[in-house]
């Protein structure tokens, strides 16, 4: 920064404006002191105080990273640890526990960490060449506290907060000040000019984040020439990233729920945010934001969690992003169906416990009881071959995520064409197993495998080649072709030629009264050896002949058709990073014969106290017909030429003809 009179007055308004402004402090407060669960939240902030933090790869429990933090170490070998510890996320956690407690020494060890950081990690010097900026400031092989979506992070979820908080407290002088906007500049200049050149088609989570970190470096130091440059490019690229990553059906481009909830919040910040500086956002980035909030409630299990789908974790992930959509919209229709899945108590507690993020809250103006608008039953994203079924809105409705996008669009997807996750009467039942960790070896592996998934796998190899954590390679074609909705049923049919020349088609059934129906079909297939995956969330398995089942407050009872080998396999489901434990796999076998073509059926039903009886499987693979009775009633199914139909005794119900996939 320029020493000069003209700066040192633009620096000491900046100063001046966030000392006399409303201390952040004051305003959470309320939030904050005698809450429920904020007791974690205090002996979470006290053990990073002593320099014990959670990071990636210190295996889901707190690692001493020194005092202060090593910042440039990596002491588990994990890239994510130096990342994560570079974001600065537990100075948040400093500032509830000095608003709870009053103790001043929270504040003094931001301010030691801060200072400490500012000296051992200088920023790089910067470029214009692209790949000269992508091997400095975006290497995925090489942890630096100085990656662009770190120093975009920094900005929007740890700097924001802190700096004002120092300086409404009385911990940070003027002269201090200056060094810590220098560095908020450089900070700027990285968003600024390197970060376009890492992503020239806005198409990642990465640059939202870059960009709403831009804007909030902006919005700190907003007295200094550059920063009315700074917010209008950061508007700017923010609504080429609705743009770009937001599909006309809402969903964002990457296909990863976890990854979709992130990006709605930071949409969302970013209304809040161009709203207090008076920067317009155009009606039609607003539309697609909406949109998006509606994938982000269709995303969610009937449990309220997020389906872990292609590096996504099952967590309570939408509650946020809702909050913050209301506070943007004013419209509060998503708490409402969320209300609906966890609980007023629940929606109430998770902003509690984020008051920085979701700041203060009218909980009068929130209508938790009746939504202002209404959701189908039915999601279909075409352009990301995904289509996410229920039978109602409640907690006890039945679910399907349904996915088969091939080519994937990067590599947060697994190996998993035509795989789906299965919930019903509040509990998760056949599963996507998460995502475990980023870091390359045989747990990466595992965890993105065809086998860990709920799908059909060929000749006992994957339906494409694992090259790296990030990177797949001989990928071919899949989509998801029709979807359809009747009174007693939503269907929706998946193709894909990961295995070609055999074609692999399956057809998911969600019966209104009670179960799934799983029809995996094979063209053109040339006798090899056919696995048959379900991924179960329990360890009280049992088999009997052919039919398989859990013994859980709710259960799962499985049935297929023919005489194909059971067994039942050792799995692992996770729920965050370097978490996991352990499940159950159902194999279904088939050792391959002479045949042109084969067809599987598969039920699912779910039950709490009487097992479903559920009759043989007749299917007549000429006809493409199956007939089976489940609890005494007769069903028949048909398939053929492009048509699905179901019948039961009471009534027949057809859908419309299937187009052909694109």
């Amino acid at each position: 920064m320029k020493n000069n009179r003209d700066m040192e007055r633009c620096l000491k308004a900046a100063y001046d404006r966030i000392a006399k402004g409303a201390p952040l402090c004051r305003q959470i407060e309320g939030n904050v002191k005698g809450r429920r669960g904020m007791d974690a939240v205090l002996e979470r902030g006290e053990q990073e105080y002593r320099g014990y933090i959670l990071l990636p790869g210190t295996e889901n429990r707190p690692c001493f990273v020194g005092d202060p933090p090593l910042w440039k170490e990596n002491p588990v070998g994990d890239e994510e640890y130096v990342w994560g510890l570079n974001r600065h996320s537990q100075w948040k956690d400093y500032i509830l526990c000095y608003c709870a407690t009053g103790e001043r020494k929270y504040l003094e060890r931001i301010r030691l960490e801060l200072t400490d950081w500012m000296r051992e990690c200088p920023c790089p010097e910067l470029t214009e060449d692209p790949s000269e900026a992508k091997a400095i400031f975006s290497n995925t092989e090489k942890a630096t506290p100085w990656r662009s979506l770190e120093t975009g992070i920094r900005m929007f979820d740890a700097w924001n907060y802190a700096v004002p908080t120092l300086i409404q407290e009385g911990v940070m002088s003027w002269e201090e000040f200056i060094a810590v906007a220098e560095c908020i500049r450089l900070h700027g200049e990285v968003l600024f000019r390197i970060a376009p050149l890492l992503w020239p088609e806005a198409d990642h989570n990465h640059y939202v984040m870059e960009n709403l970190g831009l804007l909030h470096a902006a919005a700190m130091l907003k007295e200094i020439p550059d920063a009315p440059e700074w917010a209008s490019h950061a508007c700017r690229e923010l609504a080429r990233c609705v743009q770009k990553q937001l599909t006309a059906d809402g969903g964002q481009v990457e296909g990863s729920p976890s990854y979709h909830f992130n990006c709605m919040e930071y949409f969302c910040r970013w209304l809040l945010a161009a709203e207090e500086l008076q920067i317009p956002v155009s009606g039609e980035c607003r539309e697609l934001i909406r949109k998006g909030m509606t994938y982000a409630l269709c995303a969610t299990r009937p449990t309220g969690a997020a389906v872990p789908w292609g590096d996504s974790d099952p967590r309570e992930e939408a509650v946020i992003p809702a909050i913050l959509a209301f506070k943007a919209f004013g419209e509060s229709g998503g708490l409402a169906v969320l209300a609906g899945l966890l609980g007023e108590e629940k929606i109430r507690s998770v902003s509690e416990l984020h008051p920085l993020e979701v700041g203060s809250i009218d909980w009068s103006k929130v209508s938790l009881y009746e939504q202002t608008f209404s959701l189908s039953t039915v999601c279909w994203q075409k352009e990301l071959d995904q289509v996410m079924m229920r039978t109602d809105w409640g907690r006890e409705a039945l679910s399907v995520f349904f996915g088969c996008h091939i080519p994937c669009y990067n590599g947060h997807s697994h190996m998993d064409p035509a795989s789906f996750d299965f919930c019903a009467y509040g509990k998760a039942l056949v599963i996507d197993p998460g995502r475990f960790t980023y870091r390359e070896g045989a747990d990466r592996r595992l965890f993105k495998s065809a086998a860990m998934h709920n799908t059909l796998i060929l000749g006992e190899r994957e339906p494409y080649d694992y090259v790296s954590r990030w990177l797949f390679r001989n990928e071919k074609n899949g989509c998801i072709c029709n979807v359809t909705e009747e009174d007693g049923f939503l269907a929706a049919w998946a193709i894909h030629t990961s295995y070609f020349p055999t074609i692999h088609s399956r057809l998911l059934i969600l019966m209104r009264e009670g179960f799934l129906v799983v029809w995996d079909r094979l063209e053109h297939y040339r006798g090899q050896k056919v696995d048959i995956w379900f991924h179960l969330d329990s360890l009280h398995v049992k088999q009997e002949g052919d039919m398989v089942y859990t013994n859980e407050e709710v259960s799962l009872a499985i049935r297929t058709a023919g005489h194909l080998k059971c067994e039942l396999c050792e799995g692992r489901l996770s729920e965050r990073i370097d978490s996991d434990r352990p499940s159950v796999r159902v194999r279904f076998t088939d050792e391959g014969q002479a045949s042109v073509g084969r067809d599987y059926l598969t039920i699912l039903a779910p039950f709490r106290k009487a097992r479903p009886e559920i009759s043989d499987i007749a299917v007549d693979r000429e006809q493409g017909t199956a007939v089976f009775r489940y609890n005494g009633k007769g069903y028949r199914i048909s398939w053929k030429d492009d048509m699905c139909r179901v019948e039961d005794e009471n009534r027949p119900q057809d859908t419309e003809n299937i187009p052909e996939g694109k």
